[in-house]
């Protein structure tokens, strides 16, 4: 019964390995079909994961044990932001997180805007290391904090 077990978990944790199909809705449009013809990635509709994280719940538990160390660390570098206080209708605060570079950037740069996902910040390790690839390409980037993440007040209690 052990044996069986063990080859159902092994097999749970090491079949996103073997299906790498990505589905990708989207309204077919020209415009569309022309971003994901520039993107290989979307192109060719695969995704391979890093072996030892193949399945969304061990990605999970890396993100929320090794892969969020504060700082710079192995998995990520740490980065310095300007805080823009944004209060709501309701009372509420949010706030995004401008990252502060190294180097000057034009006064024309794209910007990009990050959203984290549900707890997600402009601390997380893998929002830091969308802001280290944004960095490299030349954009100025703001991590968009929702209500109470990353040391934002929570000044509205949600019902």
């Amino acid at each position: 019964m052990f044996k069986l077990a063990l080859a159902g978990v092994l097999g749970y944790l090491v079949y996103p390995l073997t299906d790498t199909k990505i589905y990708f809705y989207h309204v077919d449009t020209p415009l569309n079909k022309s971003r994901i013809e520039a993107c290989p990635t979307l192109r060719e509709g695969k995704f391979t994961p890093t072996p030892w994280l193949a399945n969304g719940h061990l990605q999970a538990y890396f993100g929320s044990s090794k892969g969020s160390l504060s700082g710079n660390s192995p998995y990520g570098k740490s980065f310095d932001y300007d805080r823009e206080l944004i209060k709501l209708p309701d009372g509420g605060t949010v706030c995004i997180d401008w990252a502060i570079f190294d180097k000057e950037l034009p006064a024309n740069s794209k910007i990009l805007l990050i959203g984290p996902g549900v707890t997600g910040s402009s601390l997380s390790n893998y929002i830091r290391n969308a802001v280290e690839e944004a960095e490299a390409h030349g954009y100025r980037v703001g991590v968009m904090n929702g209500r109470g993440m990353a040391g934002t007040p929570l000044t509205v209690i949600p019902i």
